[in-house]
């Protein structure tokens, strides 16, 4: 018996619990049955787990307001013009897309993260 087949039947008694006479006819079938060489390739692949890094909203809200010509106040009026509306829209999907939490956008605009689910997905200008 090669080592190959010694290692074989090494695991099988370790992950289905055999006794030594299951042992015994399972080497019988690979004599009997010689198994094929195959070759197998390891291929290890690197896992990365995303934890954003907590951001500054602050100051990129700051910068956001200033490129996009509005007041912090514009933004935040307890209103649904439709100006009003555009624009707490674009910045959330802006938001979004520089890696702010949901939380964090809905805090800065005084609204629920679940708000800002709804306003980016479902507004149709």
């Amino acid at each position: 018996m090669n080592d190959n087949l010694k290692t074989i039947l090494k695991y099988i008694q370790l992950y289905t619990e055999c006794d030594d006479y299951a042992l015994g006819k399972i080497s019988l079938l690979f004599d009997k049955y010689p198994l094929e060489t195959v070759r197998v390739q390891i291929v290890e692949k690197e896992v990365k787990q995303f934890i954003p890094e907590k951001k500054d909203i602050d100051e990129w809200t700051k910068k956001y307001l200033i490129t996009n010509n509005i007041t912090y106040e514009q933004l935040t009026a307890n209103n649904r013009k439709y100006e009003t509306v555009l624009q707490r829209v674009n910045f959330s999907k802006e938001a979004r897309d520089n890696g702010f939490y949901l939380t964090q956008i809905g805090k800065k605009l005084k609204m629920h993260h679940s708000s800002i689910i709804h306003l980016v997905n479902n507004f149709q200008p």
